[in-house]
C-alpha cells in the first residue's frame, strides 16, 4: 500500500521547472559603508582541496573572529592554499606532540576532549612549528566556539570543525591519503571555482516536521520549499551561464528514494569577482502530503559554463525529517531522542530574556506534550541550582490581531499565553543537559497538555534571568530561507521568521507599538538590515516541540489535580496593583510569584520561602496597559491567571 502511494506522488509531482525569478542579492551586500562585504558575509574560507572525496567548504568556527570579544590565537588575516594535514600525536595534546617534525610548516589535526583545554592542543601544535590548528569536534553537530584565559597567546589560528568533517579527513590519513586545506580569505587561489556559500542554502520551514501537519486538505504556505542559495565565486576568473539547479525528494521510512520534482533558476550570463555572492532562486513550491514518516531532501547544484577547478564546493543539500510527533527548528539526534547542542548565547548587557522558536501547525486539535530544552550557567558556575525553576510558555500568535498590522512581526497584543511547562533545578543539574518539561492546559480544563489550532503559529519561549544561557544548535541558519520569500512576492513580502526574542529592558514595548519583539535573533528586524554573518552562527534554540500522534478526545479524562484550593486575583482589569490571593493543597518550600507580560517576559517576580498560602501585591502603577499573566509556580507545577492593565 505504501508503494503504490509513492508512486501517485511521484506522478503528480514530477516535472522540470525553469523559473523566471531574477538572480538578487540583500540590498546592503556591496554598499559604500563595507569594504570587505563578501568576507564579511560568507566569512573566511576553511576548505578541504584533496582528496576529492572529501574536499569542499567546511564549517567552522575560529577562535579569533576579529569581533573583539573573547578572541584568542590568530585571526585569519592571510591566506594558506594547499597545506597539507597531519595528524598531530597524542591526538588529544595531552602532552607535547611526538611527531613535531611532521607538523612543522603543516596543519595539525587533533580532537577536542580528554579533559584538555584548546589553548593547550593549540600551543602544542604552535611549539612544533604548525601553521594551524584544526580541532575536531567531539560530539554530533556543528563547530562550536572556543574560549581560553591560558597564556602564552598562540600565535596561530585555531580553528574547529565537525564531528563529521573531522572524522572524514581522519579516514582519509589513516587510510594512507594526502590530505590538504586552504585557510583563506576569500579566494581558493584556483581560475574557477564556485560554491554554495557556509550556511548559505534555503532550508524547510523546520528541521523535523510530523507526519500528521503534512496530511492536508489546505495549502500550508509555511512548510512551502524555497529552492535558493548564496552562491559565492571563489575563483579568479568571470563565470558564465550561470544557474542553480535544485531537485526534491522524499525517502520513506524503510523505502526508496523518490524524485518528485526538479527546479532550475534564471540563468546569469556573467558572474565576475567584483560582484561575488548572489541569491539564485527557483521560485516557492507546496510540500506533497505525505503518509509515512521519512526524509525530504533538496539536493543544489551550481552550474556554470566554465570547467570547475574545485569540485564538490558547488553541491549541497537539506533535509526535513517527518517524525510521528516532533517539531524541532535546530538539529536533532532521533538516536538520542534529543536536540544537538553546540554553544549557548545571552544577551551581553545585564538583561532578562524572553527566546525561542517559532512552530506553524496546519492541522489543529492536536495536544503540546512537552518541550525539551537545555542552559547553561556560564563560567560563574558548573550547576543550575542558582536558576530555580524555570519556565517555558506556549504562546499562539495571530499576526495582525488587536488591531495590529498583519506584518509578520509579533507587536503588542497579538501572544495569547496557551500552556505552560516548568522544570525546577538543583546543584544535581548541570550545564548543558537535556531537560524536558510538560505542557499544562491554561484554559482552566487542568489537562496535561495544551491544545493546538489549525492553520496557527506557535512561538515556543523560555524566559532566563540574566547571566544564564539558552542552548542552540550552533549550525543552522534560517535567514536565506528567510531572505528568499520575500523575493516570490516583493510587492507583498510575507515574512518567515524563525527565533524571536525579547529583553525585559525593553519596558516600553506595551507604549509604543512600533517597537516589537527581534525577530531575527540579536538582529536587527528588517530582512534586509539583518546580518548573514550573524545569523550563519546557528542562532536556534535548541527547543523542539512534542506534540501527540492521535488527536485526544474533547472528553478527554487525562486531568491534573489542581495545585490550590484557592486562587483569585483582583481587580481585574487593573490599573496600579493587583492582589494575588492563593492557598495551595500543599506547603512548598519555595513558591514563585511572577507577573509575566504579553511578551513573557516576567516583569515581576517574588520568591516566597516555606509557603502554602498567603496574599501578594503588585504594583503595577508604572507598567504599560496590556495583557499580563498572573503566575504561581511550587516547584513542580503552576497555575496562572490572565490579567488586564488598562490606564
Amino acid at each position: 500500500m505504501k508503494k503504490t502511494l509513492q508512486s501517485l506522488v511521484v506522478l503528480s509531482f514530477l516535472f522540470s521547472a525553469i523559473n523566471s525569478f531574477a538572480q538578487k542579492v540583500p540590498a546592503f551586500f556591496g554598499t559604500a559603508a563595507e569594504t570587505n562585504w563578501f568576507v564579511s558575509q560568507a566569512g573566511k574560507n576553511i576548505a578541504v582541496t584533496a582528496p576529492s572525496v572529501i574536499a569542499g567548504i567546511k564549517d567552522y568556527a575560529i577562535a579569533n573572529n576579529g569581533d573583539g570579544s573573547g578572541d584568542w590565537g590568530r585571526a585569519i588575516d592571510s591566506s594558506w592554499y594547499g597545506i597539507s594535514v597531519v595528524k598531530a600525536l597524542d591526538t588529544l595534546g595531552n602532552n607535547p606532540y611526538t611527531n613535531a617534525s611532521a607538523l612543522n610548516g603543516k596543519i595539525a589535526l587533533v580532537f577536542r576532549g580528554g579533559g584538555i583545554t584548546f589553548h593547550q592542543k593549540a600551543l602544542y601544535a604552535q611549539q612544533a612549528g604548525a601553521v594551524a590548528c584544526v580541532i575536531v569536534n567531539n560530539i554530533p553537530g556543528g563547530p562550536i566556539g572556543m574560549s581560553s584565559t591560558g597564556t602564552p597567546n598562540p600565535s596561530i589560528p585555531v580553528i574547529m570543525i565537525s564531528q563529521a568533517d573531522g572524522n572524514a579527513i581522519n579516514a582519509q590519513l589513516t587510510a594512507g591519503q594526502t590530505v590538504t586545506m586552504n585557510i583563506s580569505l576569500w579566494k581558493t587561489n584556483v581560475n574557477n571555482d564556485l560554491a554554495l556559500v557556509n550556511n548559505g542554502l534555503s532550508l524547510f520551514h523546520a528541521n523535523m516536521i510530523p507526519q500528521n501537519q503534512l496530511t492536508r486538505n489546505t495549502s500550508a504556505p509555511a512548510y512551502n520549499y524555497i529552492p535558493a542559495a548564496y552562491v559565492a565565486n571563489f575563483g579568479n576568473n568571470t563565470q558564465t551561464g550561470v544557474k542553480l539547479v535544485s531537485t526534491l525528494s522524499f525517502t520513506p521510512t524503510n523505502g526508496q528514494s523518490n524524485l518528485i520534482r526538479k527546479d532550475s533558476s534564471v540563468v546569469l550570463a556573467s558572474f565576475p569577482t567584483l560582484d561575488s555572492i548572489i541569491c539564485p532562486l527557483a521560485g516557492e513550491f507546496s510540500l506533497p502530503n505525505t503518509a509515512s514518516t521519512g526524509v525530504y531532501q533538496v539536493d543544489f547544484t551550481v552550474k556554470q559554463n566554465e570547467t570547475d577547478n574545485l569540485l564538490n564546493n558547488n553541491i549541497g543539500s537539506t533535509t526535513l525529517t517527518v517524525t510521528d510527533s516532533i517539531f524541532s527548528k535546530g538539529k536533532y539526534d532521533l538516536v538520542k531522542g534529543e536536540p544537538i547542542v553546540g554553544s549557548g548565547y545571552a544577551f551581553g548587557s545585564a538583561s532578562d530574556m524572553s527566546w525561542g522558536p517559532l512552530y506553524y501547525v496546519a492541522n489543529g486539535g492536536y495536544a503540546a506534550r512537552r518541550v525539551q530544552f537545555t542552559v547553561s550557567a556560564g563560567s560563574t558556575s558548573p550547576t543550575l541550582d542558582a536558576l530555580g525553576t524555570c519556565e517555558i510558555y506556549l504562546m499562539k500568535w495571530t499576526d495582525g490581531s488587536n488591531s495590529q498590522p498583519k506584518d509578520s512581526v509579533i507587536e503588542t497584543g497579538e501572544l495569547n499565553m496557551v500552556g505552560i511547562a516548568t522544570r525546577s533545578f538543583t546543584a544535581a543539574d548541570s550545564n548543558f543537559k537535556i531537560y524536558s518539561a510538560n505542557f499544562i492546559n491554561v484554559d482552566g480544563t487542568s489537562r496535561p497538555f495544551a491544545r493546538l489550532d489549525s492553520n496557527s503559529w506557535y512561538w515556543v519561549c523560555t524566559s532566563l534571568p540574566t547571566g544564564f544561557y539558552l542552548g542552540v544548535d550552533g549550525s543552522t541558519n534560517y535567514y536565506v530561507r528567510e531572505y528568499a520569500r520575500t523575493l516570490v512576492t516583493p510587492s507583498t513580502p510575507y515574512y518567515e521568521f524563525f527565533a524571536p526574542i525579547t529583553n525585559i529592558s525593553q519596558n516600553n514595548f506595551g507604549n509604543d507599538p512600533t517597537v516589537v519583539v527581534s525577530m531575527n535573533p540579536f538582529d536587527a528586524i528588517n530582512v534586509d538590515s539583518a546580518r548573514f554573518a550573524q545569523q550563519k552562527k546557528g542562532l536556534v534554540p535548541a527547543m523542539p516541540l512534542h506534540i501527540s500522534k492521535s488527536i485526544p478526545a474533547t472528553t478527554s479524562a487525562e486531568t491534573l489535580k489542581p495545585i490550590y484550593s484557592k486562587l483569585s486575583t483582583y481587580p481585574n482589569p487593573a490599573t496600579n496593583f493587583i492582589k494575588v490571593d492563593f492557598d495551595l493543597l500543599e506547603s512548598a518550600d519555595k513558591v514563585t510569584v511572577r507577573l509575566v507580560d504579553g511578551f513573557g517576559r516576567p516583569v515581576i517576580k517574588e520568591v516566597l520561602n516555606n509557603t502554602k498560602s498567603g496574599t501578594y501585591t503588585f504594583n503595577t502603577e508604572k507598567l504599560p496597559s496590556g495583557n499580563y499573566y498572573i503566575i504561581i509556580n511550587n516547584g513542580t507545577r503552576v497555575a496562572m491567571r490572565p490579567v488586564v492593565i488598562m490606564k
